[in-house]
């Protein structure tokens, strides 16, 4: 497993270096029954389709970008 932290700096060059895979998208913070769905059934398709698996997970909750930094209840 690969960590990757995406940035304005950083995007095209992974963006070069991409390959076809299944993507998880989500705010995980941790693992609980919804986000194991989520990922199992990305884990699926990948298997289907014999892709490679990818999570994705967003580094603030997406209603905090969303909302411009306010915090949200």
């Amino acid at each position: 497993m690969e960590t990757i932290y995406l940035n304005r700096d950083n995007l095209v060059f992974w963006q070069g270096k991409a390959k076809r895979s299944a993507v998880a998208l989500g705010f995980f913070d941790g693992i609980h029954k919804g986000h194991l769905k989520v990922i199992k059934t990305a884990a699926q398709i990948a298997k289907r389709k014999n892709l490679s698996l990818s999570i994705m997970s967003f580094f603030s909750h997406p209603k905090t970008v969303i909302s411009n930094e306010k915090k949200t209840s």
